[in-house]
């Protein structure tokens, strides 16, 4: 099959100088890669991040610096800031990106737990201005900081850290010894090590504590959400556990589901609505919050792999069955059958259709029915486990092996590409427990304000000025489309050496073709909702535009 595709193989020296050679097939607007700007450290750079305040986060050396995303000027720097620890095998809490370091997305502040600054003797929680790296307040240091939660209408967040259980380490690491003299090492790296979640609520611009509180269940690693209501704390561990705790006093009020070990299943969604509080544990169900008591159910779906809800129904996809539900009164509307080996479930809300795999293929079928409207038979190395929509005609399916992309109009196969190692988010922000090497987890850990209610409440709390805020709440409302991959494909060379080819790509929403780049450099970021791609070659940090030969931005949405 003949494809209209763009292929820019980008090269850039230490001096800044960019080389570009550009392909393309038919019609294909050429692309133009531009140097937009470079900074030089004095020591290499460990990591960086962009933020939902359009600031870079880099770490080289001891220092940590703010740069202006699409300028590339320094906004701050904190020269000599350390973490205050160290982790089981000599690990640096600040090693990878992310870790101990979380935004409150939307609120202009950065928190950096674990730190000493010059003069400190014990480590600290210290939140700053993410414009002007001014310290804001300082608390005593928490143990491994995994997400902040904000609360927008008042102006508090809701900390999340994991506490070591310690004891329980230890005692593994004896057993795993008293076995074989080749497992404590091992088992000091790989062994689950259990832990407690501790939930902390404090104001954010003070860092005064309302309360805190420790969840009184040891985990083993596994997926987990975070998710607050206007009483509850949802903590959704394993796509298994359900726990919620008041937020008024942080006590536990009850729990649902296996209280077995952690789980690394891709984490199901759950949503309130209508006074109900709606999720998966072993079977879709609604149930009142405040009393746990179930108000319906469906069920007989087998493992259920992607929930939606909307305009007043639920969709719950199993790998035996698909079932919607209304949401007010629970009676089920329509029922299919489905082939096993089911991804998530995707709405694509103009077309009001379900977008999922399973073991025959890829299919779209009418929301409202379940009538099936197009079924795409796939050609894969391995089976999809996630679909993400990238155009309105264009899917994107991840499997472990490879990351694919189908036009849902023809059922050709646009792209085919390697496996994937970075995708990137269009509303970035440092939220995760760690953050990936490169890019953004497919979900993030927090969320912008979802209600008008909450953006006229943080108007009023943020640090961020109003353009930062309207941006902000325009990416949370038309955000769909500009997301981006980086996948890598191993090649075998003539000597027998393997290497591997990454690429940076995404589909054009206009076109519904894919757009590829290739930068030579090292940790790439790709930053759609301005242009920009990103890149570090050793003390160096680069930023560069991609542009269509009419100098717009690529692969932005068309106007509605």
């Amino acid at each position: 099959m003949f494809r209209c595709m763009v292929r820019v193989a980008v090269l850039l020296s230490l001096t800044g100088a960019v080389g570009v050679f550009v392909g393309t097939a038919a019609k294909a607007e050429k692309l133009k890669l531009k140097l937009k700007w470079s900074q030089e450290f004095a020591k290499s750079v460990d990591w960086y991040a962009r933020t939902s305040a359009g600031v870079v986060v880099v770490r080289s050396g001891k220092s940590l610096v703010g740069l202006d995303e699409v300028e590339g000027s320094e906004l701050w720097i904190l020269p000599e800031v350390e973490p205050s620890g160290w982790e089981r095998g000599g690990v640096d809490v600040w090693a990878q990106r992310g870790r101990n370091i979380v935004e409150v997305p939307g609120m202009g502040v950065l928190l950096l737990n674990r730190v000493k600054f010059p003069g400190d003797k014990e480590g600290r929680l210290v939140a700053i201005n993410l414009l002007n790296g001014k310290k804001l307040w300082e608390q005593e240091q928490l143990d491994d900081l995994m997400t902040a939660v904000p609360l927008y209408k008042s102006g508090e967040l809701v900390l999340v850290t994991r506490r070591l259980e310690k004891k329980r380490f230890t005692e593994e690491i004896i057993a795993a010894a008293a076995v074989s003299t080749q497992v404590p090492l091992v088992g000091f790296f790989m062994t689950p090590y259990p832990y407690h979640f501790e939930f902390l609520r404090m104001d954010v611009a003070t860092g005064k504590a309302k309360w805190s509180t420790e969840y009184n269940r040891l985990f083993t690693p596994g997926t987990a959400r975070v998710r607050v209501t206007d009483e509850q704390v949802l903590l959704y561990f394993g796509n298994r556990l359900m726990g919620s705790l008041s937020l008024e006093s942080g006590r536990l009020l009850w729990e649902d589901g296996e209280k077995s070990s952690g789980s690394v299943r891709y984490t199901l969604p759950m949503t309130w609505e209508k006074g109900k509080l709606i999720y998966s544990s072993e079977y879709l169900r609604a149930v009142d919050p405040g009393t746990q008591k179930e108000i319906w159910s469906l069920e007989d779906l087998g493992k259920v792999t992607g929930i939606v809800v909307r305009d007043g129904v639920a969709i719950a996809l199993g790998e035996n069955r698909m079932a919607a539900a209304d949401i007010e009164s629970g009676k089920e509307r329509w029922r299919t059958k489905t082939h096993g080996h089911t991804s998530n479930l995707v709405w694509d809300r103009r077309a009001d259709t379900l977008i999922y795999v399973d073991g025959k293929g890829l299919h779209t079928v009418e929301a409202a029915t379940g009538k099936a409207v197009q079924d795409i038979p796939l050609r894969a190395e391995s089976w999809p486990w996630q679909v993400r929509q990238a155009s309105r005609e264009t899917v994107v399916t991840i499997a472990a092996g490879e990351v694919c992309a189908y036009n849902l109009k023809t059922g050709n196969k646009v792209a085919s590409e390697g496996k994937l190692k970075s995708f990137f988010r269009a509303d970035a922000h440092m939220d995760n427990w760690p953050m990936p090497e490169d890019g953004e987890e497919l979900e993030g850990m927090t969320r912008l304000p979802s209600t008008k209610d909450e953006w006229d409440a943080l108007r009023k709390t943020s640090i961020l000025d109003a353009d930062t805020l309207k941006s902000l709440e325009e990416i949370a409302a038309n955000g769909e489309f500009l997301e981006g991959f980086e996948t890598g494909t191993e090649t075998q060379e003539t000597n027998g050496s393997i290497r591997t080819i990454t690429k940076l790509w995404w589909i054009d929403p206009q076109t519904n073709e894919e757009v590829e780049i290739t930068p030579a450099a090292l940790h790439h970021d790709l930053d759609r909702r301005v242009g920009l791609v990103f890149a570090v070659n050793g003390h160096q940090i680069w930023s560069a535009t991609i542009a269509t030969a009419q100098g717009a931005p690529n692969g932005k949405p068309a106007d509605e």
